[in-house]
């Protein structure tokens, strides 16, 4: 709004991205998925690829950073508002740390091997603690991995378009293999959680496991693809611009000769 009371424009796109951002992030939190994600497994992968994946590309589409800084207002005394403090924070050494490439992807997929397959996941059901602070990582973790991939806001630098395909396909390729390792597990994950619930509706625990390494890999590639998707995008959309800046160079030169 304040962007368009001064005659500037925000990209609709970029808003409704970050709308749709929140909207996933109160939904798997409050709605269906936060109600039965401690006593379903196949509900908790359904809230968990929300968060880690789905919500962070969207909120990351939607540039939020950019906005800020086009928003905020500048102070001319030299001490320091919101507007300095954001680019203090993005350009800070913890943001260009947790923001390199290797780092953010590194992240992104080892957290969820380390949570899984350690006791954390079953601390993450019996405690609230531990479940907000698992759901803060995913998010953020989700959210480090994105705009790498595909963000455009102030930070740390990002790799070269083929190197970010490669990144996002590495991705892909750990989480597919990741749900077909909890898909093929004879052993359930909590499993004294989960049995000593002693739920009688339903899918037995084993059967709902399964299905939640299922909905783990469906609902996990498509923000991926969409990642792709937006990379690729941007990666065309730049050649252009190059391209553009180079004919208008070239007519330049030939004015000048």
């Amino acid at each position: 709004w304040r962007l368009r009371r001064r005659g500037d424009r925000w990209s609709r796109g970029r808003a409704v991205a970050w709308l749709i951002g929140c909207a996933g992030l109160v939904w798997a939190t409050s709605g269906s998925p936060g109600a039965y994600g401690d006593v379903l497994f196949s509900m908790h992968m359904v809230q968990h690829m929300t968060i880690a994946t789905a919500v962070p590309t969207f909120l990351v589409l939607g540039a939020p950073v950019t906005l800020a800084l086009r928003a905020l207002r500048r102070r001319e005394d030299g001490s320091r508002g919101a507007r300095e403090w954001l680019l203090v924070l993005v350009h800070s050494w913890p943001a260009r740390l947790l923001g390199h490439p290797i780092i953010a992807t590194g992240l992104f997929i080892v957290g969820m091997v380390a949570f899984y397959y350690s006791s954390l996941f079953e601390q993450s059901l019996r405690s609230h603690t531990m479940h907000l602070l698992m759901t803060a990582h995913f998010l953020v973790t989700g959210y480090l991995f994105a705009n790498v991939a595909c963000g455009v806001d102030p930070g740390p630098p990002r790799p070269i378009y083929p190197l970010r395909i490669l990144l996002i396909m590495v991705a892909f390729g750990f989480h597919a293999f990741f749900s077909i390792s909890m898909m093929s597990a004879e052993q359930l994950l909590a499993g004294d959680w989960f049995t000593a619930l002693g739920r009688e509706w339903g899918r037995s625990p084993g059967d709902d496991q399964y299905l939640g390494a299922s909905l783990g890999w469906a609902l996990g590639e498509y923000p991926l693809a969409i990642l792709a998707g937006a990379v690729i995008w941007a990666w065309v959309r730049d050649d252009h611009r190059e391209a553009t800046r180079q004919d208008r160079q070239a007519d330049r030169d030939n004015d000048q000769a």
